[in-house]
């Protein structure tokens, strides 16, 4: 996933002037409660980014959380591992606030095909209430209760 025109204030907790390491980002952000017996692998981007993916027994987990960070844009690529079905339509891709412009389906052969999605706001998006510490307007007393 890509994401452009982020709200700064909402995504700083994940820039290295604010948490200095991946682990630091899970914890602060409130990742590490949302999946609490999770064994997480995160990694974090120089200046500002960061990646996680969980396993909890059979399960995988890949935490994307692009509504909250309010995006203008957003790309997305999805992959179904059963040939002759589109994702689009499996999944229903309809998302609040968001228009999709343009999209794109490849099948790679016996693996299934990718698509490619291109979401931009329709203007009436609403950043629902998050649980990222950050993000609160009592910011400074979230981060003593860390």
């Amino acid at each position: 996933m890509c994401m452009t025109n982020l709200d700064k204030k909402k995504v700083s907790v994940f820039c290295k002037t604010t948490s200095s390491s991946a682990l630091m980002m899970t914890e602060v952000s409130g990742i590490r409660k949302i999946l609490p017996d999770s064994k997480i692998c995160d990694f974090n981007f120089d200046p500002c980014g960061y990646s996680m993916n969980a396993m909890e027994g059979d399960a995988s987990n890949e935490l994307l959380e692009e509504r909250c960070f309010g995006p203008e844009e957003f790309s997305i690529a999805l992959h179904c591992d059963s040939v002759g079905k589109e994702v689009d339509t499996e999944l229903g891709l309809d998302l609040s606030g968001y228009v999709c412009g343009e999209s794109n389906y490849e099948v790679l052969g016996e693996g299934g095909p990718v698509t490619y999605f291109k979401f931009s706001s329709s203007g009436r998006c609403g950043s629902p209430r998050s649980i990222l510490h950050s993000w609160s307007e009592n910011e400074d007393e979230e981060m003593e209760k860390i």
